[in-house]
Parts: structure tokens; sequence; C-alpha cells
């Protein structure tokens, strides 16, 4: 499907044939894909679709097998190397932050490309200088002397694009760049998008967040399989044609919630503290009952990562009673929460949640193995089993179970981690943020998940900072700020506007008393 591009503007990049492929996949077939000058270009698709491959040809990490044509700014060009598309003017800001915390703002937006004197020493007062500028040319509140380590997620992402610009860009490619952000932060990163196309910038921008996408976008490539499936105007299309066209089929009910009969409380927490968690955490009190999804909803710095990460034992209360069927148990560690029938869905599952180079199979069974040992020796006809039959219930896309688990798209890997705990027979399923970085397929599937373990009676704790998310699936939401909970709502009886007011009235009524407090330490210096 092509739809009607301007033709009154001119192409700042254009790749005719762009075919890549792998041992056993073709990762781009055939692709033709152009980027007008001065707009933000959106490329979409599901996990494995061919996003990443096209984006690291774009920027020289990778060698097409062919291609048919290649031009930048009008010109007919061969990239080999990351370094030649510096050279023409290809800059990439990626999905995960490459700043140094210890460093000043302005050392890392010149990091390796630093202003020297003809000595050859750096010259700092040149740099602070000219990083100075840099900012101020985004209109953003930070201090090229501020170290990083201070920052907030949506500074540092700005800061990511300082270092981008400071080489002087044509293309700035952005790779799913508010990840980990809240709407707010959301909001303060298209402020400098915009600001940036304005002074003459072109961007590609990469995102599974179909709401964004209209948003910050103009134009649209989608990619399927490999292929490109459309090209077209925003304003052309709709949300639903765009999720038909990246997943193939239509969707009907994006939050499949099901009614379930709520039972008794299978997981309690009373009084509930942490002093070592990074948000503290303050008298917390709630339950969770078989059947029963409960939300759990905070922006950035609300506590509810660290709440999480108490409940599974990763950095143990300080105070407080966690219970399990009523009894009183200590999550001193994630093995006695996983003794106990606690499964946690991680975060961020490239850093802590798979063992990247192990097979699906043994990703699956790791935290079950002994169900899977006899006088020590490993059954691995049983455990080859047991992976199948997960694999086909849960619908994971794998060649195999030998597959190793890196190779597989975002959300197949969420659910080899989900079949994880579930073959360990967990009764209490922590989900911290389990649609993050999944394409709109995928997150339909995550919830389905959610649903079916719901109905088999199992009590389910759903960490998220998505209002859409959170309103469509839980049966009870908590709202937190600052470590504590701040509000309690039903399901039919509140909003996504009801529960942003209350984590961000709550997060202003408290900041009067910190800067305070702040002022008084001040003058105690």
């Amino acid at each position: 499907m092509e739809g009607p591009m301007d033709e009154r503007r001119v192409n700042l990049l254009e790749m005719e044939g762009l075919t890549k492929t792998f041992p056993g996949v073709t990762a781009l077939d055939h692709v033709d894909f152009a980027i007008p000058e001065h707009s933000v270009h959106v490329l979409v698709g599901e996990n494995g679709a061919g996003k990443s491959t096209l984006v690291n040809i774009v920027s020289g990490a990778y060698t097409p097998d062919h291609c048919d044509a290649y031009r930048f700014g009008g010109h007919d060009v061969h990239l080999h190397n990351p370094r030649q598309a510096l050279e023409l003017g290809i800059t990439a800001v990626q999905q995960h932050f490459s700043l140094v915390p210890d460093m000043p703002v302005a050392d890392n937006i010149f990091l390796n490309c630093e202003p020297r004197k003809r000595s050859g020493l750096i010259d700092y007062q040149k740099m602070y200088r000219d990083a100075s500028q840099i900012i101020e040319q985004l209109d953003v509140p930070i201090n090229a002397r501020w170290p990083v380590r201070q920052l907030s997620a949506s500074d540092r992402q700005v800061v990511e694009i300082c270092k981008a610009i400071s080489r002087r860009p044509r293309l700035l490619l952005m790779d799913e760049p508010t990840s980990g952000l809240n709407s707010a932060e959301i909001e303060r990163l298209f402020v400098v998008v915009r600001r940036l196309v304005k002074s003459g910038l072109t961007i590609l921008y990469i995102s599974l967040r179909l709401e964004e996408v209209f948003e910050i976008g103009e134009g649209v490539t989608v990619l399927r399989n490999g292929r490109k499936v459309a090209e077209m105007e925003l304003k052309d299309t709709s949300h639903k044609e765009l999720t038909h066209l990246i997943t193939g089929f239509e969707i009907d009910d994006w939050f499949p919630k099901s009614e379930v009969a709520i039972g008794e409380p299978l997981l309690t927490v009373e009084n509930l503290s942490n002093s070592n968690t990074s948000v503290p955490l303050h008298d917390i009190t709630f339950s969770v009952r078989c059947g029963e999804i409960l939300g759990v909803y905070g922006i950035l710095g609300s506590g509810k990562d660290d709440l999480a990460h108490t409940l599974f034992g990763m950095i143990p209360a300080t105070a407080g009673t966690i219970s399990i069927d009523r009894n009183p148990v200590v999550m001193r560690d994630p093995a006695r929460a996983n003794a106990e029938g606690l499964g946690y869905l991680t975060e961020d599952r490239s850093r802590n949640g798979y063992v990247p180079l192990m097979s699906v199979a043994k990703n699956q069974t790791l935290v079950a193995l002994k169900n899977f040992c006899r006088f020590d020796v490993i059954d691995y006809q049983k455990e080859n089993r047991v992976s199948d039959e997960y694999i086909q219930r849960m619908r994971i896309s794998t060649p195999s179970r030998s597959t190793v688990i890196k190779s597989l798209s975002g959300g197949n890997q969420q659910k080899v981690l989900f079949s994880r705990w579930l073959i360990a027979d967990a009764r209490v399923l922590l989900l911290n943020e389990p649609t993050r970085g999944i394409d709109v397929g995928a997150k339909v599937e995550m919830f389905r998940l959610m649903c079916q373990e719901a109905e088999q009676g199992k009590a389910i704790c759903f960490f998220s900072s998505e209002l859409d998310e959170i309103v469509g699936m839980a049966d009870r939401v908590l709202v937190m700020c600052h470590g504590r909970i701040e509000g309690e709502f039903h399901r039919g009886r509140m909003t996504k506007q009801d529960l942003l007011v209350c984590a961000t009235a709550a997060k202003r009524d408290r900041q009067p008393a910190a800067h305070e407090s702040n002022s008084t330490q001040g003058a105690q210096k």
C-alpha cells in the first residue's frame, strides 16, 4: 500500500532494492525507502520486522547484501562503516543511554571529540561554552557543568540529542527515544524534536508506541516480515488502519479483560518500608487476591519499581510484613521469593531477565531446574517436553527450543520469560512493565496471557507507567508517589485522568517540603 507522499518535498535519503540476510533469516527483502528533508519520518513494524536492520544500514553499521541505489542529499553514496555515515551527516540517538554518569554534561557531549588547544590539551573553556550554546538552542534548563548522574531520564535523553547534534548532522536517527519516560517527559522531548526540525534537521523516528507516532510524525513507513507494506502521510491514515498494516490482522479488543471470580487474599503486605531502595518506601499496605489483576501505577521516581524489587527480595524490606496465604514470610532474596511461589518479570529483560547466549529451553527452565533433576542428573527429555509444551501454549515464535534467546524478537523473549514462571509454578506474578519494548501485537498477546493466568486463580501485580494499559487491564489500581500509596481506584470507576491527577498532585504536594528541606540543608552548609 503506497500512500501519496508529498511530492513537493525533496528526499534527503533514498534507498532502492535494499536486501539484507542473516543465517536462516531475510531481514530486509528488496525494500525501497525514502526520508523527506526537514521532517519527522516514522519507521514502524513488529519486533523482527526489519526496523533495526534498516537503521543499522542507514547508520553504516551493516552493509546490505544488495542495494540498487543509495542516495543521500542527491548524491550516490556507498557506506561501509559508521564513520563514513558520520562524515555524511548521519548520527544516531540510541535506545539505551551511552552517557558516563559521573562526568559533566559538556564532557559527555564532546566525548572523544573534545576541542583542543594548539598544545594538544583539551580546551575546557571552549568545550563548556560550545556545550552551553547547543543546550540553549534546545531551550532546556540544563547546566553544562552538572554531572549527568543528577539528571532525570528525559534530561539525559536531551543530552544524548545534544551529543548527536554537536556533530552537526543532517539526519538524526532516534531509536525508541521515549522508552522509560513518563508522559510529561515525553512531551518535553517532543518539544525538543519539533525545535530540531524547525531548525532544518531531518529525523528518522523509530517507535512501538502508536499514540506518539501520530503526535510527532509526518510520514510513516511500515515494515512487516522484512518487506515494506506501506508508506504514507500520517494525516491520511488512522490508528486502526496502521495497526492492521503493522500486524497483518485486525485487533478488535486491545484489552481482552475477562470477568473472573475474585478469591481470598494470596499476597498481603502490611506497613512495608524500605530505606535501602533508590526511592525509599514508606508504610505500604495492600493485598492481592486469587484471580485478581492489581495494577500499580506511578511515574518516574514514584517507587513503583522499588516496590516490585522489595516484594521479590531483590532489596529486602527494612520494616513491615509480607504474607503468603496469610503466613508471614521474610523475602531475604529472590530464591526465597521463588520458593514461596512468587515470580518476577523484570522491567529490563536484556539486562537482568534472560541469559543471552542460552537457548529458549534453558531460559525457560532456569529457575525450576530442580524439577527436572533426578539424583542430581538433569532429565533432558522431560525438560525438552515441557519447553515444547509452553512454546506451543504461549505461541512463542522460535525456530526451535534450541534457538539462542537473544535472536528472538522482544515480544517472544518476553513470552519466554513469562513461561519461566509458569513452569516454576509461581502463584503470584509480579509483572513489571511487561509490555515495554514489544510491538502492538505482542502486547495484546501479553494481556491475553495475564487473563489466562488470572482465570487459573493466580494473583497478578501489574506494575506499569502506561495509563491505557492499567485502566484497560486492572481490577483495582494503586497509585504510587514518592514511595507511598497515594490512592486506590476500582475498575469501572476510574479514568486515566483520575490516576494521573492522583500521581502528579501528590508529587506537587510533597515538593514544597522537600524544597524546604533542601534549603535548610543549604543554609546549614
